[in-house]
């Protein structure tokens, strides 16, 4: 072997070592910093406690005037429409859905869902886990003041109803959704 080809063998072996270790520093850092699914059921007791109503009339659109007059959003929240949802959630064939969203560069979200059956709004539970999850990951690089809230959703299920909501403003979401689903048992 000549010498130019010699001093590349050993250029490309520093470069792979160098890649290798940069690849198991990330791996430990990722580990090391505890990344978990988005807190979507922070509170899993309540949680419970409204899914032992599995026959109850809840409102929806009340509850969802409710979400967007009482709670604090960063942005503006506007209805989407079907098709919208369609393409973001993959929810049951026949639930049905009232998506708001904020503008393009914050996660403010509030989504409601009825589904047909309890059975079928626990599948559409794990579809709204499942898009906040897929939201969460595209603002994390682009902007992580964002995925931060993402990761203090609130998503709660009630019988065959679903209601996830995505604000700083968490606390009180998760009440008013509480409240509304216990009224009138």
């Amino acid at each position: 072997m000549n010498q130019k080809t010699n001093n590349r063998m050993q250029m490309l072996t520093a470069m792979a070592i160098f890649i290798a270790a940069v690849f198991i520093w990330g791996i430990v850092q990722w580990q090391a910093t505890g990344v978990k699914e988005p807190a979507v059921q922070k509170a899993l007791a309540t949680q419970k406690k409204v899914n032992n109503v599995s026959d109850k009339k809840v409102n929806i659109e009340a509850l969802t005037k409710i979400l967007l007059q009482d709670i604090k959003y960063e942005t503006k929240l506007n209805l989407m429409d079907d098709s919208v949802v369609e393409g973001i959630v993959s929810l049951q064939k026949d639930s049905k859905a009232a998506l708001y969203m904020g503008e393009g560069t914050y996660s403010d979200e509030v989504l409601v869902v009825t589904a047909s059956s309890e059975e079928k709004a626990k599948k559409d539970q794990g579809a709204v886990e499942q898009h906040l999850k897929e939201m969460k990951h595209s603002f994390e690089d682009y902007i992580p003041k964002q995925a931060d809230k993402i990761e203090n959703a609130v998503i709660i299920r009630c019988g065959k109803y679903v209601v996830a909501c995505v604000t700083d403003d968490y606390e009180t979401a998760q009440n008013k959704i509480v409240d509304a689903f216990e009224a009138d048992k």
